[in-house]
């Protein structure tokens, strides 16, 4: 589910539609799931802390990495790891407010100007890192729910997203497609934040499941009772163009 998460993150986009070549996305996806490889240390670090620490500080899964540098590290290798670690952050943190600072400015408030484009997105990226910054006092856990609540709602554009890539056309109509967004997302939201059980399933591959099924649906609905053409076909007016 992360995986389709980054597929569909905005962020994302600029490298692949700026690629010189399909030669060259294909060299990146294959080279790309090599960094994955890293996500093992950190996991390695958080099944080490469970065994090694007691609860009340295995509980604090921030504090993990530092809790047991602390037992096994002089002082000064400790403070290069805590620099190294708080450097390590802001690149990422960086990417993501320049991303969202500048769709803000372009697409929801559609500035005009390049000057208050470049003001405005420099305006809220100060804005974004406090309310960042808000969440991560009130709640250490905040900001991890919230990435993967975010992945789960952005995993419900991936069948609109696979469905267009057809090079002669898209293969379903944009009402289904925003049908089976809207049930997606709405599952993804109704699962987060009430209490259903659903077990060890995440709540993206729920709402992805729904949102198939209702663009299967509401396609064929569309497909039946109206005999609408698929949407790379051309529609019949009746009038001279």
């Amino acid at each position: 589910m992360i995986g389709a998460g980054f597929a569909a993150f905005p962020y994302t986009w600029p490298g692949i539609l700026g690629a010189r070549s399909a030669r060259i996305i294909q060299r990146n996806f294959i080279v790309q799931p090599i960094y994955a490889l890293c996500v093992v240390v950190p996991i390695s670090i958080g099944f080490v802390g469970i065994l090694a620490l007691d609860k009340t500080a295995a509980g604090n899964g921030n504090g993990t990495l530092l809790t047991l540098a602390r037992d096994a590290m002089p002082g000064w290798l400790l403070g290069l790891l805590v620099v190294a670690g708080i450097a390590t952050a802001m690149v990422p943190s960086g990417a993501l407010l320049v991303a969202m600072s500048s769709m803000f400015a372009r697409n929801i408030v559609q500035v005009r100007g390049d000057k208050q484009q470049y003001w405005l997105g420099q305006v809220m990226v100060v804005v974004t890192a406090l309310i960042a910054l808000l969440l991560a006092i009130q709640g250490s856990n905040a900001l991890a729910n919230l990435a993967l609540l975010t992945f789960s709602g952005l995993s419900q554009l991936v069948p609109s997203i696979v469905a267009a890539l057809r090079r002669s056309g898209p293969v379903i109509h944009a009402w289904s497609a925003v049908a089976g967004l809207v049930a997606g997302v709405a599952v993804v939201a109704m699962l987060t934040f009430t209490s259903l059980a659903v077990g060890t399933w995440n709540v993206g591959v729920i709402g992805l499941g729904v949102n198939i099924v209702v663009v299967a649906i509401v396609e064929a609905v569309l497909r039946a009772s109206r005999g609408a053409p698929l949407p790379h076909q051309p529609v019949s007016t009746g009038g001279v163009a």
